[in-house]
Parts: structure tokens; sequence; C-alpha cells
């Protein structure tokens, strides 16, 4: 639910095109804070004629729908301060041309960083008004730290840590950076550290704690062991009884959590809990971690080898004969690769995380079906050593459709509503009643995901290949 800021931080670190009128601070500080201050605006003027009406489903709809489009006016500002007014170019050649480890890349944030802290200072109204934010355990100051602990620092802190690690490595090395493939393996032995590193991170940002002992803990423990699970722990996920949500983290055995929310404990029954918890153990079952990893990795790789390219003038060139650099085409051909980034990440990385939420929810019922394909209703409580059926049951979709729809109902989503890593809940309850009418259903769709995994990341690699042979044509 987080990953709408991995597209405005990639922004961030894109390599910037020269800026037309030349590098300049006054410019880029001017420019910075007429786009604060109007994008602030606009969210101010939306958010009090939402806050003038009654607060019913339609308002909570249009609030929905004003959040989505958040990521468009989002982008759109990050643009015009980073590239139109030149604060990358700034950054780069005016403030740390030396390029200090990090500093460059902290001073980089900053635009996004103030746009997010100023939207969420403003939704703070919207969120309270509408009931889905109780006053008590939340202001305005802490619920917008909350909101940067929890949102922004859970993806830009990985990405830091693991520029400022390499960074480092290269600085008391300079000889790796020479070396393609010294560099390629330092950066592959990073990327693992930071990932290994991430469930700590997130226990950290998100303040969880051990689910303490009783009933549902047993429950859960219960599950893990029936299906073989090793984790480090399950946390509660304290949320002020904003969220009903659940999540795992971690790619390897140790560290591993599983995150549970604890409205999502409170509302839904031991049953239901068993299922969404199944749904989680099925991102890991089915590698559906390292398949969005290798994903985002290729997709980086492929990025690292185009944007030298692209950018060779303005990081090579030291004459600041700007008149020369200064092409339109080189910038509006640097927005033209952006666009296809954002897209590509959007529509194929979409596609791609919707069909895996599919395959965790038939893991999920599967947890809490019986070995009958077309059972009515249990004869009796799963124990601890009955073995997972190859196919769900109809009790067993009817359960974790349960869940889904209550998670959907308290979070105020639409059942309808498709969002861009997750299909809309009633698209998810069809599809898993549509998949288990047949016994052989479940097979077939596992075996085309499995063809689609595969034949997306040998695409992704062949495409960064064909980049590394174009850039060496070039030169």
């Amino acid at each position: 639910m987080y990953f709408f800021l991995v597209i405005p931080i990639c922004l961030a670190f894109f390599p910037s095109p020269p800026v037309p009128w030349g590098p300049d601070s006054f410019g880029a500080i001017v420019t910075f804070g007429a786009t604060l201050a109007l994008y602030s605006l606009l969210h101010f003027v939306r958010v009090r004629r939402l806050c003038r009406r009654p607060a019913t489903s339609r308002q909570q709809r249009a609030y929905d729908r004003w959040r989505r489009w958040n990521l468009l006016f989002l982008l759109l500002a990050e643009v015009t301060v980073l590239w139109l007014g030149g604060w990358s170019a700034a950054v780069r050649y005016l403030w740390v041309p030396r390029d200090p480890i990090l500093l460059d890349d902290i001073l980089l944030l900053v635009p996004l960083t103030a746009f997010c802290c100023g939207w969420w200072a403003l939704a703070y109204d919207a969120e309270l008004y509408l009931g889905r934010l109780d006053a008590e355990p939340f202001g305005r100051v802490k619920y917008v730290l909350t909101q940067c602990r929890q949102s922004l620092g859970l993806i830009a802190l990985p990405i830091l840590a693991l520029q400022g690690v390499f960074d480092t490595a290269l600085a008391l090395s300079p000889t790796l950076a020479a070396s393609p493939i010294g560099s390629s393996l330092l950066l592959a032995a990073c990327t693992i550290v930071i990932v290994w590193m991430l469930p700590w991170l997130l226990r950290w940002l998100w303040g969880a704690r051990p689910l303490p002992p009783g009933q549902t803990r047993q429950l859960l423990e219960s599950v893990a062991a029936r299906l073989r699970f090793r984790y480090s722990d399950f946390l509660l996920w304290p949320t002020g009884g904003r969220i009903a949500n659940a999540l795992v983290t971690g790619v390897f055995p140790r560290p591993r959590y599983i995150l549970l929310s604890d409205r999502l404990l409170d509302q839904l029954t031991p049953q239901e809990i068993a299922s969404v918890l199944g749904h989680e153990i099925g991102h890991i079952r089915h590698q559906h971690l390292l398949t969005y990893l290798g994903f985002f990795g290729l997709t980086g790789s492929v990025v690292a080898l185009l944007g030298p390219q692209l950018s060779e003038p303005l990081w090579h060139t030291r004459s600041w004969h700007w008149d020369h650099l200064a092409s339109w085409s080189v910038w509006g051909l640097s927005l033209v690769l952006f666009a296809m980034l954002v897209l590509y990440l959007w529509a194929v990385f979409g596609y791609l995380s919707r069909r895996c939420e599919n395959q965790a929810d038939l893991f999920g019922c599967r947890v809490v079906s019986c070995a009958r394909w077309d059972c009515a209703a249990h004869d009796r409580a799963l124990g601890p050593n009955a073995p997972l059926p190859a196919q769900a049951c109809p009790t067993g979709v009817a359960i974790f459709s349960s869940a889904l729809t209550k998670v959907a109902e308290i979070n105020g989503m639409p059942l309808d509503r498709r969002g861009w890593q997750h299909d809309s809940v009633a698209g998810r309850v069809a599809f898993l009643e549509h998949i288990t009418r047949t016994p052989a259903g479940e097979q077939r769709f596992h075996s085309r995901l499995l063809r689609l995994k595969c034949l997306l990341l040998l695409a992704t690699a062949l495409v960064g290949f064909l980049a590394w042979r174009v850039g060496q044509w070039l030169h």
C-alpha cells in the first residue's frame, strides 16, 4: 500500500537533464517555494470544501479519488522543482559538487518530503472529519511524523542506506568504480544486506511490538506450525484503530515478521484471521517477495544503463558551457523516458502484483479449507495436523471472501474499486469463486502465472542487455 511513493522517489534520483537557463541556486529555491505553496493551496481548498459537507459515503469516495489524484499532482510538482526549477542541477553542481556520501541524495529528497508533509498536514483534517482517525492518540504533528515514518521512511531509508553503503565502498576502493563487474557485485552484495535488515527497519519505523500471549497468538502459531512456516515473531501493528491490514516482511527466514494491525485482530473472527495469515504466508510460499526484488532490480539496472547515455554531458562537463548543454531535445527525451518508466511500473508491475495477490488469496483459502472439493460446510474444526489440501473448498473460499469484505468495509474502501497492486474486492471474490469451480482450475492458474513471471524477468533482462549493447555502440 506504500508502493505509490516508489515512483516519486525514483524521479528524485533519476538523472536530471540540463536546465535550459543553467543551474541557479536562487531560481531553484524560489521555484521550490512557489510550487510548494501552490501544491498546498490546491489541497487546502479541496479539503476545506470536503469538510463543509456532511461526512457521507459519497464524500468518502470523493476523498479517496482525490488521494489517488495526489500522485499525479506530486509528480508534476517534483518535475517542476527538480527539472524545470533546476533543484537537481543545483544540488549536484552548486551545493555539493564533490558528491559527498549521502548529502546530495538527502537534498534531492527535500522537495518530496516537503510535498508529502504538506499533504499529510492537510489530510489530517479530512481523515478526522470522515471518521477515519481518532483524535485521542493522534494530533496533527504526530500524524504527519507517523506518516513520514511509515510511508516515506519505509521506501526512502532502504534506498538511502543502499546508496550510502555503496558510495562508502567505492570511496574506500576507487578501483571498483572503474570495474563494471566489481561495482555490479558490490551493488548486489549491498542489496542483499539491506534486504536482510529491512524487517528490523520496518519493525522500528512502525513501532510494532510482539503480539501478547493469548488465544489469537496461539491460533497464529498453530497455523504456522501446521504449514511448517519459519518466522521470527508475530507483531502487533499499532495504528490507533485506523487500519485493518496485515503483511509479511522478510525474504529470508530470519528475520521474518508477520504484522497484524490492531483493528484487524479486533474485528475478524478466528477463522478469518487464520485465512489472512494464510494469505501472507502464500506470498512467501510462492516467492513473491523475491519476484518483486528481481523485477525492481532488473528495472533499476536498465535505468542505470540508459541514464549515463542521457546525462553524460551533464555529469562529465565542468566547463559550464550551458549554451551548448541546454538542449530542449535532451530535456524532452528525459521526460519521455521517465514517463515510459512510470507507465512500465504502473502497468506491468501492477498487473504482476494483482496476479500474485490472486495467488496468495488462493493459498489463504486453502489454509481454511478441507480436503473435500465440494463441501458445503466443514464437518469439524481443522486440527493442527490437518494436511493442506491441493484445492480450496467452497467453505474456505467463503471464509476468506468474508475476511476480504470486512477489511474493505473497515478501511472505508468501495468493494468495486481496483487499486494499482490489488484488484477490487468484488473482483478478487469473483476470481476465487470462478477459479475453484473445477478441480484443475487452480493448478492451471499457477502454471500460467509461473510462465508469466519467467517471461517478464527474461524480457526485462533482455532489454537491459540491449541497452548495454547500444551504450557500447554509441561509445
